[in-house]
């Protein structure tokens, strides 16, 4: 009877104990003590210990479901695409039996490339199609796939279109991954040191740190939830010149031919009208400072841009304006607002007049008039934020913007090879999406050299993600 119980279970218990052994031996050969390999020549470098985890909790939030909808013909093209090129219908059960879960895609002049941390399976296919060609599994050795290079380096297989790219990381850095598992870690790899964590969670947590010179503050910031009507964007600091030293951090994301054309049309502009400087000191009375971009006029002839701005000190406001020099060489003229005496400096009529106003502690700034007479009238103290910067994003607003925007863009030129047409076409699920956001709530903390950041790239309005 044993005998007979052991013909009839023999067969089963082997396979499953072959299984068993496979399974461990598949985790063993997906681990290791770095998440992948990228040249050292590396601008930036992308990584997550758990892509399948990442990409299925991010497809449960509310944005991952708005990416489907909004951008399910691109992903089905894409689906397809991979399906004919390599005969397997990409999905993310898929990728981590093929790929595994480690995942770092970087960048450099030659390419951009990814490397991963393959199983069994792959590991046997590609020994397999190795031993049929004749080929020795060598470390180090670059084969081809179509018009794609790859290679093995400790377990890792690296590829891209780029040989050198292959050939930089099969002898570059390891990476390690800093942070949860299913969060991806983005790292720039410049002067500025910049990185940054984005877990696909609701209300899309984002930290991270870059190196700045923001001044750290012993109080809260009062000004990031002040405004009565919510701008488009608003970026919260202690001091003016704290604006500029950010600019200058984001300056090296925001290069290209045609924005450096931009700068320098408005720069020949501003010397133009002989605008002259700020003395020292001249913002000695400011504790925090807020600037709003609270709408864009697409009725004028180039879109203008309406900003607005808040300077406030310790106490009630008095004297000359911080920004009254401005109006040193332009003609000026004496206004009010709310009962308070201000400025008007018209540049370019009513497309551009510099407002200079005050509101209780407040110093006000506005690029157009109206502007001014709502800031003026709607002032209020809003909630301590424990922050030294506080930038605001409300989506609904920016991407009716830039919808408009885009059509307009492509009419002028900015958009290569693109109509108003095709600008609508391309551009709207993304403006569509991007409005369905909610809003972007990131605060930062200086801490020694470097700006420490935190928050969520889309949450819910006066909700909790």
């Amino acid at each position: 009877m044993t005998t007979g119980r052991v013909r009839r279970w023999g067969p089963l218990l082997g396979a499953l104990a072959c299984l068993a052994v496979l399974g461990v031996v598949n985790a063993a050969l997906k681990r290791a003590p770095v998440t992948g390999y990228c040249p050292d020549a590396a601008q930036w470098v992308l990584s997550t210990e758990d892509a399948g985890t990442l990409c299925s909790s991010f497809a449960g939030t509310r944005v991952g479901k708005g990416v489907t909808k909004a951008f399910g013909e691109f992903l089905g093209n894409f689906e397809r695409d991979v399906r004919l090129r390599f005969g397997i219908r990409p999905t993310i059960l898929r990728w981590r039996v093929w790929m595994g879960d480690y995942l770092v895609i970087a960048s450099t002049p030659k390419g951009t490339g990814a490397s991963v941390r393959p199983g069994v399976l792959l590991w046997t296919v590609e020994r397999v199609h190795r031993l049929l060609k004749g080929a020795a599994a060598a470390s180090g050795d670059i084969s081809s796939y179509g018009s794609w290079y790859y290679g093995w380096h400790q377990g890792f297989l690296v590829f891209s279109t780029s040989r050198d790219y292959v050939e930089g990381a099969l002898n570059g850095q390891g990476v390690k991954h800093s942070g949860a598992r299913d969060a991806v870690l983005f790292r720039s790899l410049g002067a500025d040191g910049f990185n940054v964590t984005i877990c696909g969670t609701p209300g899309i947590p984002i930290s991270g740190s870059v190196r700045s010179s923001v001044q750290h503050g012993s109080f809260a910031l009062t000004l990031p939830e002040s405004w009565p009507n919510p701008p488009i964007l608003s970026l919260s600091v202690r001091k003016p010149e704290e604006l500029a030293g950010l600019a200058q951090v984001a300056k090296p994301w925001l290069e290209g031919p045609r924005l450096q054309l931009l700068a320098a049309y408005f720069e020949t502009v501003w010397n133009r009208w002989d605008v002259p400087g700020l003395g020292d000191g001249w913002d000695a009375g400011v504790s925090e400072t807020s600037l709003a971009l609270t709408d864009v006029d697409m009725a004028s002839a180039f879109p203008m841009p309406v900003l607005s701005c808040v300077m406030r000190g310790g106490g009630a406001v008095a004297g000359k304006h911080p920004l009254e020099a401005i109006a040193g060489n332009s003609p000026s003229y004496p206004a009010e607002w709310n009962g308070e005496l201000g400025l008007r400096i018209p540049w370019l009529g009513e497309d551009l007049t510099l407002c200079l106003g005050r509101s209780g502690r407040d110093w006000l700034a506005t690029s157009r008039e109206p502007a001014m007479a709502q800031l003026a009238a709607e002032r209020r103290d809003g909630p301590d934020v424990d922050a030294d910067v506080a930038l605001r994003i409300d989506w609904a607003k920016a991407g009716h913007v830039l919808s408009q925007l885009m059509p307009q863009l492509a009419d002028w030129g900015f958009l290569p090879e693109m109509n108003q047409r095709d600008a609508e076409r391309r551009f709207g699920p993304l403006f569509d999406f991007l409005s369905k956001l909610g809003e972007a709530s990131v605060n930062g903390r200086y801490v020694r050299d470097r700006l420490v950041f935190d928050g969520f790239l889309a949450k819910r309005h006066d909700a909790k993600p």
